[in-house]
């Protein structure tokens, strides 16, 4: 696994088969990664150590054992917990992954597409030892024995097991009531800024501009997106330049000014002060630290 992996922005897996499986270990990858949001379920597991994820407003803390599954399109972040070292496997796949193998377009539309929709959910975080822990575990087991075989037979161990997983997390889901859908409203409507910043935050953005694409005024933006992400907008754009910019860091040989820039700070001396402030270390120091110069 590249260090770049984690970062959104990539293709998981291939277009033919769009399914990739990441070993990640904290803090050497990252502290935190900003609130964010994909197509793709994610499957996380804990090996060893401490770490937490926020799953929409739900904040879970995950001991070894431990697995937290991502539905589509659901609000998340990771961060380290002070004091705590992490290794942990994280599998995402496309559910409409499922529907091109799948025997029936109905078996796909009743028990998957639901899940894609919002209509449908299931509770993120499986406890060590749980139920359904017992019941996936297996599958999970098998993924991680045949992963490597990608481009081979272990596909049909992936597929199935992939298709197994969804069973029992379907079998353990509710329907999403209404009351529920408004109440979460917010926060799937922000996610037009999130996906702005993902895809342009080498931009100038503004509030204004931002605000527009998710129906709200300046000032409504501001504070439901402060309310939802625990950030104001600004905060995060800058914490989201800088996760990319330690990558460019650590994955390349460009100059300093060049990442700055490309990365949305058009000042370099402003850069350093951001980064410094985040990662107690200058942009120079950390790629010497991290390519082991």
């Amino acid at each position: 696994m590249t260090r770049e992996a984690q970062f959104e922005g990539i293709q998981h897996g291939s277009v033919e088969f769009p399914f990739a499986w990441y070993h990640i270990r904290i803090p050497e990858y990252f502290l935190t990664y900003p609130v964010h949001w994909h197509d793709e379920i994610e499957i996380v597991y804990c090996i060893k150590g401490t770490f937490e994820n926020t799953v929409g407003t739900k904040v879970i803390t995950l001991n070894p054992g431990d697995f937290v599954i991502i539905p589509p399109q659901e609000i998340h972040s990771n961060r380290v917990i002070a004091g705590h070292e992490a290794e942990f496997i994280t599998i995402l796949f496309d559910l409409r992954f499922i529907k091109a193998h799948a025997r029936a377009d109905s078996i796909y539309n009743t028990y998957i597409e639901p899940f894609r929709l919002l209509t449908r959910e299931f509770s993120p975080y499986i406890k060590k030892d749980c139920p359904l822990w017992h019941q996936i575990m297996p599958f999970y087991k098998l993924i991680n024995e045949v992963h490597k075989d990608i481009n081979g037979a272990g596909r049909l161990a992936i597929l199935g097991s992939l298709e197994n997983i969804m069973y029992f997390l379907y079998q353990s889901s509710q329907k999403i009531d209404s009351k529920r859908k408004a109440r979460d409203l917010p926060m799937y409507r922000i996610r037009s800024a999130i996906y702005k910043v993902q895809n342009e935050y080498f931009e100038d953005l503004t509030i204004k501009s931002v605000s527009s694409l998710c129906g709200y005024s300046e000032s409504q933006f501001m504070k439901v997106f402060k309310e939802t992400t625990g950030q104001s907008f600004n905060e995060y754009l800058i914490s989201y330049r800088l996760n990319k910019a330690r990558q460019m860091l650590i994955s390349s040989d460009d100059k300093l000014i060049d990442i700055a820039n490309s990365c949305g700070f058009n000042n370099q001396s402003y850069f350093t002060r951001a980064f410094v402030k985040r990662y107690q270390t200058t942009p120079l120091e950390y790629r010497m630290q991290r390519q082991g110069n």
